[in-house]
């Protein structure tokens, strides 16, 4: 049942990854989504990725209902031509995740796409080619310059997501300008969430994304 007073612009479900589940509760689990998954799900190697994909399809679940989708509407999931999956013209998602956080992002209006990296120490000096001279001379002019790129890279990555075509576009076309960045002749407004210490996250979206309107459900599994 819906608990929102007046339905957000844009909803965000997210989830911890936790320990291994035992084998009866990841069962359990793998019930509550349609039998077209549980191939996938049960061919991922490690347990953290098996984990983390359910959890995102289980997040999918609860945004659905929020949004009073029918329980069968899972079924009708199909992947686009990029490979971005998708439901139906009036409903609109996408799942993220790193290390320990899964997050989903809904919307019925606005098409959106979400990404979050866990602020982590890495060489980014091999990332130069996915941005601009521009966005660049930002990063390594920035008083905190790991954080500046991570930051860099999940508005990308969001943007992308959105965009449908993932990682395979041109990253370096994106220019970013404040909550407004450009690919192509698209514009996608993006905004910075903070709800994860240790976490860097954007979500992008086909409209303005009001912070103020956007709603945030956690839940935890097993």
């Amino acid at each position: 049942m819906r608990s929102w007073n007046e339905e957000p612009q844009v909803s965000i479900a997210s989830a911890p990854l936790g320990n291994c589940w035992p084998d009866a509760l990841y069962r359990h689990y793998l019930q509550s989504v349609p039998t077209a998954f549980h191939a996938k799900l049960n061919a991922y190697r490690n347990w953290q990725d098996r984990q983390r994909s359910l959890i995102g399809r289980l997040l999918l679940a609860k945004l659905l209902r929020q949004y009073d989708f029918p329980a069968e509407t899972l079924e009708r999931l199909t992947i686009g031509r990029y490979g971005k999956p998708f439901i139906d013209s009036g409903f609109h998602f996408n799942i993220a995740h790193s290390a320990d956080r899964i997050v989903c992002v809904a919307s019925r209006d606005i098409v959106v796409g979400i990404d979050i990296e866990l602020i982590r120490p890495i060489d980014f000096s091999d990332f130069e080619s996915v941005m601009s001279p521009a966005q660049w001379q930002r990063i390594m002019g920035s008083e905190e310059p790991l954080l500046e790129f991570w930051r860099h890279w999940t508005v990308k990555e969001a943007i992308a997501k959105a965009d449908g075509r993932g990682i395979g576009l041109p990253l370096a076309t994106i220019s970013i300008e404040s909550a407004v960045a450009m690919l192509g002749e698209n514009r996608w407004h993006v905004a910075e969430l903070e709800q994860w210490n240790g976490y860097c996250s954007f979500v992008a979206g086909s409209q303005p994304i009001e912070p103020g309107l956007i709603a945030f459900e956690t839940y935890q599994f097993g």
